[in-house]
């Protein structure tokens, strides 16, 4: 999905050689050039929620996401990003799982709310088989996900488990201060 944007005269062009293990443009004993990125933010589709208004409890979050969640057969981690005065900004998937696992690393999970330059996240995950209780993987995850959200300055406002039977609050339960 690299687009090549450059173009080089013709001695360049002639004496250049490409590496495209480490996409690299090397000029045999003149120069090593290396490449310059830029990232965006690609807004994919719109979920529909009323007047955009704040967030305020875990009820609110539930009745944004579970439509989204409950059709889900895999576990679907969603990232809610907030501003200043908790209004959603947006909404990221972060991670498809399987049936009963998602992976999610603080760095792929963050990556958006800081590019969208987000004050704060409420994550929201599924559990496929009805039972919203959290499990050993659920409480870890938020805590890793609670220390790198200090470190970048994102407040980490709750962790919901949305399921058949019920809706599990890290911050209702006390695990999330």
């Amino acid at each position: 999905m690299r687009q090549k944007r450059a173009s080089y005269n013709k001695t360049l062009k002639e004496t250049a050689e490409i590496n495209f293990d480490n996409n690299q443009l090397t000029f045999p004993g003149l120069y090593d050039y290396i490449p310059v990125y830029h990232i965006e933010l690609v807004c994919d589709r719109q979920v529909k929620f009323e007047n955009r208004r704040s967030i305020h409890n875990s009820d609110e979050v539930v009745a944004l996401l579970k439509d989204e969640l409950l059709k889900s057969d895999r576990e679907k981690l969603l990232s809610v990003l907030l501003n200043t005065k908790n209004m959603v900004i947006g909404i990221e998937v972060v991670s498809i799982g399987s049936l009963n696992t998602s992976v999610a690393h603080p760095r792929e999970t963050l990556k958006s709310a800081v590019l969208a330059s987000a004050s704060g996240i409420i994550l929201a995950h599924c559990h496929p088989s009805g039972d919203p209780a959290p499990s050993r993987e659920d409480r870890e995850m938020t805590e890793r996900m609670s220390k790198a959200c200090e470190i970048l300055g994102i407040k980490l406002l709750d962790h919901i488990i949305i399921a058949e039977y019920g809706n599990y609050s890290f911050r209702n339960s006390g695990l999330l201060t």
